[in-house]
């Protein structure tokens, strides 16, 4: 996710569906509590596994 820091705007998405949209330092701030983009993308695919019925 190295070339994703250095993006304007990201959107990520899970199993074909968008789960955050923002610059990275917006979503580094909102999921990852000083984290780096993967762990914003493990936080939100945890999310929404739990979200998710089986």
């Amino acid at each position: 996710m190295d070339e994703a820091a250095h993006c304007d705007r990201l959107a990520m998405m899970n199993a074909g569906r968008l789960v955050a949209v923002g610059t990275p330092r917006e979503l580094r701030e909102a999921y990852a509590a000083g984290g780096g983009l993967e762990q914003v993308f493990v936080h939100l695919t945890r999310m929404e596994g739990a979200a998710s019925p089986p």
